[in-house]
Parts: structure tokens; sequence; C-alpha cells
């Protein structure tokens, strides 16, 4: 395994408890990027956590997966979803992270309440990654929020008749373009491999609301946006979440924040 980071250290350190399995996919290759991409799962209590991270670095993509998946067990522990949700061993960028979380789903709602389509990525004159993509398959990228604080991107790929919508937010505008590309293309991926198993989930799946195409063609829908950054300014406030109270999870090496305004979009 690539060098081990803190979070992924205490983790294989309590291998015998948490029973981790870590999975290198290969789709990055099909797409001609050369990325790593790691599935990692731990096991608590009789569930299982999945958490997923990406990098050029195969250490740093196993310490992100490593770390979505407490953050994901910490939020099913705290009763919260994992909306606004962000874990890093340093305390002050899992806060940072959450508040750039959050304020990446209120900028979704306030488009769709507001019925308004965001900016196209493509007027702002940035660079835009080129895949090896399927025959056929279209795609545009809209943007959310861009500000000294944090940028949004919107990605929408379309193969024959299945749209996929990636969501990020980052600190520069090519970065966030980059991740959410990397959310769609995930599951382009899934559905090229079997698509009848693929769209047989969406329609099941709560989680894959970002490939529901009614979902998707209702935010294309909306009126252009005219005026960048015109979404209100409002604050966020963070808490951070308990780890189970079980000795091993005493010295961990992770803080979990998470994000949330009262302000409605």
């Amino acid at each position: 395994m690539a060098a081990e980071t803190p979070i992924t250290h205490w983790v294989f350190t309590h291998r015998e408890i948490l029973k981790p399995e870590m999975v290198d996919l290969s789709w990055p290759k099909d797409f001609g990027l050369d990325l790593c991409d790691v599935e990692s799962a731990i096991f608590w209590n009789g569930r299982k956590y999945i958490g997923r991270g990406a990098s050029e670095n195969l250490s740093i993509a196993v310490e992100k997966a490593c770390s979505e998946a407490l953050e994901r067990l910490a939020c099913h522990y705290n009763g919260v979803s994992t909306t606004g949700a962000a874990a890093h061993s340093n305390p002050k960028l899992a806060e940072d992270n959450a508040v750039l979380e959050a304020k990446e789903r209120y900028a979704l709602n306030w488009y769709l309440d507001k019925k308004v389509t965001p900016l196209i990525l493509s007027q702002l004159e940035i660079n835009i990654p080129i895949y090896k993509l399927p025959r056929g398959t279209s795609v545009q990228r809209f943007n959310l929020i861009n500000s000294s604080e944090g940028n949004s991107c919107i990605s929408i790929f379309k193969t024959d008749t299945q749209y996929f919508l990636g969501l990020s937010v980052a600190r520069t505008l090519s970065e966030a373009v980059s991740k959410s590309d990397l959310e769609a293309l995930r599951n382009v991926s899934a559905y090229i491999g079997d698509s009848h198993t693929f769209s047989e989930a969406i329609k099941n799946s709560g989680d894959l609301w970002c490939c529901d195409n009614n979902f998707i063609e209702n935010l294309l829908s909306g009126a252009p946006m005219q005026v960048p950054n015109s979404i209100p300014e409002i604050n966020f406030h963070t808490k951070t979440l308990d780890l189970p109270s079980d000795a091993i999870f005493k010295n961990a090496p992770i803080h979990v924040l998470r994000a949330e305004t009262t302000v409605e979009a």
C-alpha cells in the first residue's frame, strides 16, 4: 500500500475491529485520466460505511476515502445527513470544507427555487478538461458560486438519453471543475458497465438523484442566469460531530464537522 497518512494509519491500526476494505478502481484510465479513485469500506456495529477518494497520489486517495467513510459513520451516529459535512485530520480544514459543502447545496437549492439556470462556465473562459468519452456524449458546465471564499461547479454529462450530474465545491474554479467532472464521470462509467442495473438503481435509490433525468431537466429549464454571484450572502454555523464513545475512537486523528444555516433558499 502507498505511504500511510494519519487517518489511514489509524484505520489500519484498528483493522481487526474496523475490517477495512480498499479497492483502487480502474475506470479513470478508460477516460484518459491519470488518477487513483479509491473506494474504502469500514465496518462498525454491524453496518458498512463507504467512502470514495480520488487523487493523482494513491496515499492521498486512500486517506480521502477513509476520511469519507468515517464521516458517514459519524453522521449516522449523530443522526444527521451528510449534507454540509466534512472530515479531515486538520480541524480548521474540516470546518472550512464543511462550510463550502453547505454553501454548495444551498446554492443548488437557490437556483432550483428561483427557477434560474446557473451561468454557463464557458463564459468564464476557464480551461476545460478533455476526456475520452463515448461517441455522442455531450457536456455542459455551470458555475454556482465564484468568489474568493470558494467556487462551486455543476458538470452535466449526457450519453444517449441519460443525464449525469456532478456537483462540487473547491477553493479555485479549476479544481471545482475537475471535481464535478469526476463525480459525474464515476456514474457515466457505472452506466456504461451495466446500463440496465444502473437505470434500476436510479429509480430505487435516493442517493442517485444526480442521475435523475427529471431533476436535471428541471434545473436546465430555468431562465438563464445573467449576473454572476447574485446569490444572497448568508452565514453558516458549524458543529463538531461526535464519534462513538468506544475506546478505539478516543484518539482517532479525525475531525468531523457539519455546517448548516437556518435561512431558507
